[in-house]
């Protein structure tokens, strides 16, 4: 999955299940993006690159 399907799929699992607490909904999408932080990490690893930025766009141009 790509940051923004797990963003969008994490935030509406958040709300169906916590629809009273945001609090608990924002962590449930904070949770379902920080499964990406691994990839971030091993992409700023290999290319010297840390700027999430430059992740961001190197992800847009390998998805194409």
């Amino acid at each position: 999955m790509r940051l923004h399907s797990h963003l969008l799929a994490s935030a509406v699992v958040g709300v169906a299940l916590y629809p009273r607490a945001p609090l608990r909904a924002l962590l449930v999408t904070i949770s379902g993006v920080a499964v990406d932080l691994d990839h971030y990490l091993l992409y700023a690893l290999r290319s010297g690159d840390w700027s999430p930025v430059g992740a961001l766009r190197y992800d847009r141009r390998r998805g194409h």
